[in-house]
């Protein structure tokens, strides 16, 4: 009996040590890091007019980041680890948490040392909202919520924070772990990875075509046959 005979995509599944048997957990999603394309009223801002978001990536309406079905790749008991910024902590947040079925638990402050935007004041922090759906319980994670590093490239996020979830994700689920960033830029080791820059296709496309598998009943993993 074949891996595609029982259900799996040889190409897609995580394969046990040795690489010979297809592992059971579910390909559904129970971390996730989202660093949305906000769009922003001020199209063009700083010094050159070339600061603003839309100068640098295509952006989504509050709407359309509301609209993405992110109940349909994800398990009943999920870590959502979203990235906000200054103007849009009250405004955004909220709605998008409650549109994808995520409670506000926490967030981690990230403090660039550069000397910031902003029309109010000059923006230095960015947020990282910690949220979760389901049973999950509190993970009481031993490191303070607030991390200071250099200033990056735009939109670009400390590897720090990546480390972080890792052990979270570790801890809370084990093996089990399965961690899919949204709107990436990059391929990370570890992680799905799904962004326009990593292959062409929007976040709403990859989740149209994204169809979890499932391990058929009562399968015999003696009968499985090596890949």
């Amino acid at each position: 009996m074949s891996v595609e005979s029982i259900g799996f995509d040889a190409s897609d599944s995580q394969l046990e040590e040795g690489g010979s048997t297809p592992s059971l957990r579910s390909t559904l999603f129970n971390t996730l890091l989202i660093d949305c394309p906000w769009s922003y009223t001020d199209k063009k801002t700083g010094g050159t007019f070339k600061s603003g978001a839309v100068q640098k990536y295509p952006t989504l309406s509050l709407e359309d980041i509301c609209a993405l079905d992110v109940s349909k790749i994800t398990e009943s008991d999920c870590i959502l680890f979203l990235w906000i910024t200054n103007p849009l902590l009250f405004s955004h947040a909220p709605k998008v948490l409650s549109s994808w079925g995520f409670k506000y638990r926490t967030l981690l402050t990230w403090k660039k040392k550069s000397f910031g935007l902003g029309h109010w004041m000059r923006g230095c922090t960015e947020h990282l909202i910690v949220a979760t759906k389901g049973n999950v319980k509190p993970f009481r994670y031993q490191k303070r919520n607030f991390l200071e590093t250099k200033g990056l490239k735009h939109s670009q996020k400390p590897e720090e924070v990546r480390t972080m979830i890792d052990e979270i994700a570790d801890k809370v689920f084990g093996s089990r772990a399965r961690k899919l960033e949204m709107f990436a830029r990059v391929w990370s080791p570890g992680w799905d990875s799904w962004g326009i820059d990593i292959d062409g296709k929007t976040i709403q496309q990859k989740i149209d075509e994204y169809c979890p598998q499932k391990p058929t009943q009562g399968l015999i993993i003696d009968e499985v046959t090596n890949v």
